[in-house]
């Protein structure tokens, strides 16, 4: 079916398994229509794993077969996997997409099936250059190479490119050049610069979560990617920020902590007994305790069931105070409320800070993108 009188891949691959008594031969198909007749001849067939990735829209792009559902039948249950996106052309998906696929989705499986043989159904009519009609996707000829260099791993480098569909000439010369440089063991170039800077698109991300979560019933070793929201849907709130703790409040909860009454010390409250001086700066916590104490706290109420000595609260009062404030006055009250603490020790020097780093290339984001790292979790060049 399709454009073609002989399935040249389904046919390569009977004979591999008839003739040769090869037991797992891998067809991945990247054209961007479904191998509609490759997936109906092998679809009930364990011996042969066929992965396609391509155009589907629902059905609505020909031949309207290669839904993600579509896994196989009896013995060859598992081993049909569709990646089927349903992302229209506005905007056109390209190498983010293909890419997070092959992280996500082939190359998982690819090896844990663990094949003898790779047959690639090589199809270059998802590369730019191609209407709407017959593709309208924008996958770069570095693209397909890298996806050519990732299959090399598998099966001790057994890889054939079997050239099939592409229409528009100069896509298909150049995506061809690039594959077949590839297979001589050249490093493939970086993608495109644009195509570095985004993620996949999120109906995109919506597909691979899809195959992703009906190939995980067959091949364990899938993981779901993670979500993205799609188009339309109401973004997720930002997590609350954490509660700012001042300094101020600190003495405040710990006084009430304690079961004060009142506004606590730090905010001005006088200490019973003789001295009834009103501090005008922050208290620390010990004198808070001292108070505490005054006032029958828990811990003097503990102390006291257990038979401990208590000591006198308010002489613990006053001789915290009298250690910490300087100039208070006495019994006819002059200088009260003048408190001073102890002079601390002069900090030692600060060391000058170090020298920054020297800049490097990797300090501009044109030399970082051309590193070939896509910002996403889950799919990058290796």
């Amino acid at each position: 079916m399709g454009f073609c009188f002989f399935n040249s891949v389904a046919i390569a691959a009977r004979l591999l398994h008839t003739r040769l008594g090869l037991q797992r031969i891998l067809i991945v198909d990247w054209d961007v229509h479904h191998g509609n007749g490759t997936q109906q001849i092998f679809y009930e067939d364990p011996h042969v794993l066929y992965i396609s990735i391509h155009r589907h829209d629902d059905g609505n792009f020909f031949p309207g077969t290669g839904a993600a559902t579509e896994c196989g039948a009896g013995p060859g249950l598992g081993y049909n996997v569709n990646v089927a996106w349903n992302a229209g052309t506005e905007p056109p998906l390209a190498d983010p997409e293909y890419l997070a696929a092959f992280r996500s989705i082939v190359m998982p499986i690819a090896k844990e099936y663990d094949p003898e043989i790779v047959l690639v159904s090589c199809g270059f009519d998802a590369a730019a250059g191609h209407p709407a009609p017959l593709g309208g996707y924008q996958v770069s000829p570095a693209c397909f190479a890298h996806m050519t260099r990732d299959l090399m791993t598998l099966a001790n480098g057994k890889v054939v490119l079997s050239l099939e569909g592409g229409y528009d000439l100069p896509a298909v010369c150049d995506c061809a050049q690039e594959c077949v440089r590839a297979l001589l063991g050249e490093r493939p170039p970086a993608p495109p610069l644009p195509h570095l800077a985004r993620a996949p698109l999120p109906r995109a991300q919506h597909a691979l979560r899809a195959a992703a979560a009906i190939q995980a019933h067959h091949w364990p070793v899938v993981r779901t990617p993670p979500a993205l929201p799609l188009p339309g849907a109401a973004p997720r709130a930002p997590p609350a920020p954490p509660r700012a703790r001042p300094v101020a409040a600190r003495p405040a909860r710990a006084a009430r902590r304690r079961r004060h009454t009142g506004a606590p010390l730090a905010r001005g409250e006088a200490l019973h007994g003789a001295d009834r001086s009103v501090c005008a700066g922050g208290v620390p916590r010990m004198r808070a305790a001292a108070a505490d104490g005054a006032r029958g706290g828990r811990r003097g109420r503990h102390r006291r069931r257990h038979g401990h000595a208590v000591h006198d609260a308010r002489a613990a009062a006053r001789q915290v105070v009298g250690e910490l404030a300087v100039g208070v006055g006495g019994a006819d009250g002059a200088g009260r409320g003048q408190v001073r603490r102890p002079a601390a020790a002069p900090a030692p020097p600060r060391a000058p800070p170090p020298p920054p780093p020297p800049r490097t290339a990797h300090s501009s984001g044109r030399a970082r993108a051309a590193e070939c790292v896509i910002p996403t979790r889950y799919m990058y060049i290796s």
